[in-house]
């Protein structure tokens, strides 16, 4: 089984809708998108997970950074590892989350009915949210985000979702330097994450 290893934005509401600037890594203008902007588009990764109402046929539609215009070759991810990266004041720290298996990468635009009119309720709820967190500035990434379809580029059904609890923070792992970034990581290349992961599993 082929296996890969990717980051979310830390958040602290279960990845089910944003919680703040708390645990976001950057200052300045280098940092990563949720340092500017105070949130990251994965926070609402597993909404439909904890909302089955929200689903459609069975699947949970989310946002995965690592397949934001990128690694698009990839159809099926068998198991996708997750973790997590928060920083504290100066600190930074790595958190493993568990794992998903059959992750389907989508492909945009979207032409069923029904997703499409998933994604716009999703993108007036999304603005709703960003409000009650006192986040500003995200407008126009928000209707770039919905016209392009890329608020959801993966889905896979609630059954596959391995995430044993939420208090991630009992579960740290060591990364070495250019390895807690936004990508995908083969895990047969990066065995020291693997090895990480078996701690926990």
């Amino acid at each position: 089984m082929k296996k890969y290893l990717t980051r979310l934005t830390p958040n602290f509401n279960k990845w089910e809708k944003p919680s703040g600037r708390d645990g976001k890594c950057g200052l300045d203008i280098k940092s990563p998108y949720e340092g500017i902007n105070g949130f990251g588009w994965e926070e609402w990764f597993l909404n439909d997970y904890h909302n089955p109402k929200n689903q459609l046929e069975g699947y949970c539609y989310g946002f995965i950074q690592a397949f934001h215009k990128r690694n698009k070759a990839q159809k099926k991810i068998a198991r996708l590892y997750l973790y997590t990266k928060v920083c504290i004041n100066k600190r930074k720290l790595n958190f493993y989350l568990g794992y998903i298996d059959n992750v389907e990468v989508l492909k945009h635009p979207f032409t069923q009915k029904e997703l499409i009119n998933k994604k716009n309720s999703f993108c007036k709820q999304s603005e709703k949210d960003l409000k009650n967190e006192h986040i500003d500035g995200y407008q126009k990434d928000l209707v770039e985000m919905c016209s392009e379809d890329t608020l959801f580029n993966v889905r896979f059904k609630t059954c596959d979702v391995h995430i044993k609890d939420f208090d991630f923070q009992k579960r740290p792992i060591k990364m070495i330097k250019g390895q807690a970034r936004f990508g995908l990581y083969d895990l047969d290349k990066h065995t020291n994450l693997m090895t990480e992961i078996k701690k926990y599993e």
